[in-house]
């Protein structure tokens, strides 16, 4: 009869959540969602190989988490030519550990695969490489890890704990059955993907319960968004330490999210002086919805800017190029090249901008004057910057000085 040890189940446990939460950080990120599929179907091999016979054949299993990888490693390779050097030295380390373990997969004897040390091992491995690699992806957002993974290991060893604890108690004092392990392993399945997909869960019950309250339904869900990114805010960044370039990529990113809530609140461009500054002369609290609300205004404004000066309401000429191609996709949430885009309900003057769009730019282009769009951008954000710091400097200075008079 099979058994599964207590250190396998925790190890199944830990890789699981890896996995899942890269996948739940940030699908979006090809590098974190390629290695999140890969150690989910890892973990997935350690049950398998215990309660198949030795004589199993589990390449084709094992051969996912190695085509994950790989895939991983290329789009590693695009994020090691973007970010600075500091993060080049962990990233070619973290390619060749990739690399290595897709490797070893693929080449290890079948009679091996079934051995609980060696994947015990490996599992380790993984691990450490999957912290590694979401370390280096968050630092080169501008984001913190270890707060926020901490927070989601917590949880999921709370309710794995809490269900798996009971099924491992009657495994005690019953003995361990097939049946008894399978349901183990089903519970913490499922203990660590509902921990993550909470708010997915909270966000279907709300579309039924508050279908006639669109406005609550909306606030709602902007709430739970910046909820679950606070976690990730680095407290301790400093706008001023970063190069041009990577001020660019933070620029461009939150460009991108200008109607993520969840990424906007875990943007670093929080910090910046130029929020402080309308938060005291709007009055309004230092909290981060109020905060994340004036970013995506400042964001706005900048697009605005790019608007040619008495160039009309639209057009497509040079001179609109950098204004078209960060509004119409990010302001006025048009999706340019889908084909499921209605532009029946839109005016003609952006119906003419979509038909522009489509027939004279090709993604690439688009993607080039984005970037190009996000650099202007990121230089007058800067300059607004340095201006507000430097006129706070002087101010301070200028108020009136404490008495050192005793009487």
């Amino acid at each position: 009869m099979p058994r599964l040890s207590f250190g396998l189940v925790c190890l199944y446990g830990l890789i699981l959540w890896m996995g899942i939460y890269l996948l739940r950080r940030q699908w979006s990120k090809p590098g974190l969602r390629y290695t999140g599929i890969g150690l989910v179907v890892y973990a997935l091999i350690l049950p398998v190989s215990t309660f198949l016979p030795a004589s199993a054949n589990l390449s084709p299993m094992a051969a996912i988490p190695a085509v994950c990888w790989a895939l991983a490693v290329q789009h590693l390779l695009q994020i090691d030519r973007s970010t600075s050097s500091q993060l080049t030295y962990a990233l070619t380390w973290v390619i060749l550990v990739l690399l290595a373990m897709a490797l070893l997969l693929l080449v290890i004897p079948q009679t091996l695969i079934h051995n609980d040390g060696l994947l015990f091992i490996v599992g380790i491995d993984l691990l450490s490489l999957g912290y590694c690699l979401t370390l280096i992806t968050t630092r080169a957002d501008g984001e913190t890890l270890l707060p926020d993974a901490l927070r989601s290991l917590t949880l999921a060893i709370f309710a794995a704990g809490i269900f798996g604890g009971q099924v491992t108690g009657v495994i005690v004092l019953q003995g361990t059955t097939p049946a008894l392990q399978m349901l183990l392993l089903g519970v913490i399945t499922s203990a660590v993907v509902l921990t993550h997909l909470g708010p997915q869960v909270q966000q279907i019950v709300d579309r039924f319960t508050l279908a006639g309250f669109p406005m609550h339904r909306r606030e709602q869900a902007e709430l739970r968004a910046v909820a679950a990114a606070v976690s990730r805010q680095d407290t301790q960044f400093d706008w001023q330490s970063l190069s041009e370039a990577d001020f660019v990529r933070l620029t461009r990113r939150a460009l991108t999210s200008l109607n993520q809530w969840d990424r906007l609140a875990a943007s670093p461009l929080l910090k910046l002086p130029i929020i402080d500054e309308r938060l005291l002369q709007q009055k309004q609290p230092n909290s981060t919805l109020v905060r994340v609300a004036e970013l995506q205004a400042v964001l706005i404004e900048q697009i605005e800017r790019l608007r040619p000066i008495n160039g009309g309401s639209s057009g497509t000429s040079e001179a609109w190029r950098y204004y078209n191609v960060l509004y119409f996709p990010y302001v006025a949430k048009l999706k340019l090249f889908s084909l499921r885009q209605d532009a029946d309900d839109l005016s003609p003057e952006t119906q003419n901008v979509l038909r522009w769009f489509r027939a004279q730019v090709p993604e690439r282009t688009l993607h080039n004057w984005q970037n190009k769009a996000a650099q202007i951008i990121a230089r007058e954000l800067l300059e607004q910057s340095r201006l507000t710091l430097t006129a706070h400097e002087q101010e301070r200075p200028a108020a009136a000085p404490k008495s050192h008079l005793s009487i």
